[in-house]
């Protein structure tokens, strides 16, 4: 069944839910110029990559990439899949611990995290057990109420704007010797991956989702210039999450809530929460492949026990840095061999169907 409207939906909710909260800090932090290179030079990578794995996926018939990596041998599914399995969970760790500590911050200060971490995975995990179909029309009903937040949101947001610290809009393309812009790579990398996991419950257009990907492209930059063009570069780079510390800024005389920063968080969170439905969803395909004898529900309440554990096993935010860093290695292991294999092997395949 065509379901290329939902997952155009599923694919942008999911990337909003990932880049309004880190990706503005390690942009900001890694020139101090010409920012405006790096995101488009992000968006190219971005293009690139689903371009090579749906290309990939289309070439590999009915059956989803875990079908793909094991006809080409438990080896190949082995390199490939655990090293996803294992970024997209501690992909879900990190951003519903983020996603707690951002909340913390801005409007429950007196909540603990234990509480806030329970109730994330508790919703995600609900959604991710309940399979695809339970993903895209939560996306869709998510879109109907939050979009309109975020777009509002942002609209609004350029009211304390100065656009000289815009300029100068030159780069030295020093960041590529800098850690942080690969560190802003992590909106690309977690994802895309869920696209070959579609099938055969479902189809989806390429067409619709080069259109989603271009449609992220404005988001990108909102995310970055709104708190730069807002404190400059020098103060923006000293903020955790410098588009939250933007919105809270902001204060409009003719709307009736003093911060409008508590629905743009709540909006987002709703994404997020979707993003680690999406994320705990895939290493449950992956290993109910590898074990087939284990339900896929109970392979998801262990995976969401060992989440909420490794939660509160974070103490603070420099532990969530240190290990956002060291997933990076999984992260560019995931980002550059999932769509060259992905597309090799679904060569391979029909090759050998035509023959």
């Amino acid at each position: 069944m065509d379901r290329s409207w939902q997952v155009f939906v599923l694919y942008i909710l999911i990337h909003l839910g990932l880049i309004f909260f880190l990706y503005p800090r390690y942009i900001i932090m890694s020139a101090g110029e010409g920012h405006w290179v790096e995101i488009l030079l992000n968006f190219g990578i971005h293009m690139l990559t689903i371009v090579v794995y749906m290309a990939g996926i289309g070439y590999s018939g009915d059956q989803d990439i875990t079908g793909l990596f094991f006809r080409a041998g438990k080896t190949v599914a082995f390199l490939i899949l655990v090293p996803l399995a294992l970024y997209l969970s501690v992909s879900a760790v990190l951003v519903v611990r983020i996603l707690a500590e951002v909340v913390i911050v801005v409007f429950l200060s007196k909540t603990p995290v234990w509480a806030l971490v329970a109730l994330f995975l508790t919703v995600s995990g609900y959604i991710a057990s309940k399979g695809l179909g339970m993903l895209l029309r939560t996306s869709v009903l998510m879109s109907f109420f939050c979009l309109p937040v975020i777009l509002f949101i942002i609209a609004v947001s350029f009211q304390n704007v100065d656009w000289r610290y815009g300029f100068p809009l030159r780069s030295d393309f020093s960041f590529f010797s800098d850690k942080n812009y690969w560190q802003s790579l992590h909106p690309i990398a977690a994802g895309f991956s869920f696209l070959g996991f579609v099938k055969p419950k479902a189809t989806f257009r390429k067409s619709r989702i080069i259109w989603a990907a271009a449609l992220l492209c404005p988001f990108f930059f909102f995310a970055v210039y709104i708190p730069l063009l807002t404190f400059g570069q020098a103060t923006a780079s000293t903020f955790d999450f410098p588009f939250s510390v933007a919105l809270d800024s902001l204060y409009y005389s003719w709307i009736i809530f003093d911060k409008v920063t508590i629905f743009f968080l709540f909006s987002l969170a709703n994404f997020a929460m979707l993003y680690v439905a999406v994320a705990l969803w895939q290493p449950v395909r992956i290993v109910h492949r590898w074990f087939p004898a284990f339900k896929p529900v109970y392979i998801l309440l262990a995976l969401l026990a060992a989440a909420f554990v490794s939660c509160l096993c974070i103490p603070d935010w420099n532990t969530v840095e240190h290990i956002f860093a060291w997933n990076g290695y999984l992260r560019f292991y995931v980002l550059i061999l999932l769509p060259l294999s992905t597309l090799l092997l679904g060569l391979r395949y029909r090759a050998k169907v035509a023959a």
